[in-house]
């Protein structure tokens, strides 16, 4: 058989396996939402990404070479303090869902308002928004290693690796949807509305996840 009919074979192969792994995962309530959600949570980050260096130089006026050593190392102290606080066995998976979204959401929304009415001083509402990116990171890692260790329960060992591979693979398109979204939504709203738009919509999202982890008792 001629090289190029094994890879087309190869290939095919690997599409039905990665369409067997989506319907496998939407035919159980639980995988397909904790599933989602581990994707959606690295589009989220795409989003991040992609306003954080704008936002640090025209709203704080940090510049963008100098903002990354901001924000790195407080989102790495909200990660490790997520890291911790997942293994609390008392805790059920949709309520840590539900931290995480709030963590993000609250006071993402507190200091949007706080912004928009230019309440406080540009240099106090910079410690807060640092203060904000440990619980940034916080709520991002929390929710993900929750779905990720939902996901591995969930399914038999043989299916893990096809499973995570699919997760990837809409890891990567809601990341090359938020990321342009992000950038346009900004240009439209300006940052700190869309700060305002984001927080709020994070924590309804809290809210709407601690009743559907109530209702399908997950």
């Amino acid at each position: 058989m001629p090289p190029r009919e094994k890879k087309g074979i190869s290939l095919f192969l690997t599409l039905v396996k990665i369409w067997k792994a989506f319907t496998f995962i939407f035919g159980r309530k639980r995988t397909w939402f904790f599933f989602v959600v581990l994707a959606l949570m690295q589009g989220i980050i795409a989003f991040g990404v992609t306003l954080a260096p704008g936002f640090f130089h025209d709203v704080l006026r940090i510049p963008i070479e100098k903002s990354m050593v901001v924000v790195f190392p407080m989102v790495a102290i909200g990660a490790a303090g997520a890291a911790i606080f997942v293994h609390n066995p008392k805790i059920k998976e949709s309520w840590f869902l539900s931290i995480g979204m709030a963590a993000i959401g609250v006071p993402g929304f507190i200091l949007s308002l706080l912004l928009l009415f230019g309440i406080l001083s540009i240099q106090v509402m910079t410690v807060l928004i640092c203060l904000y990116l440990s619980l940034l990171g916080f709520g991002v890692i929390v929710s993900m290693i929750a779905s990720r260790t939902v996901i591995q329960k969930s399914i038999s060992h043989n299916y893990v690796g096809t499973v995570f591979g699919a997760n990837t693979i809409l890891a990567a398109i809601f990341s090359a949807i938020f990321s342009p979204v992000a950038a346009g939504t900004e240009a439209l709203l300006g940052y700190v509305n869309l700060m305002v738009l984001t927080g709020f919509v994070f924590t309804v999202g809290a809210v709407l996840l601690f009743l559907g982890g109530k209702r399908w008792k997950f």
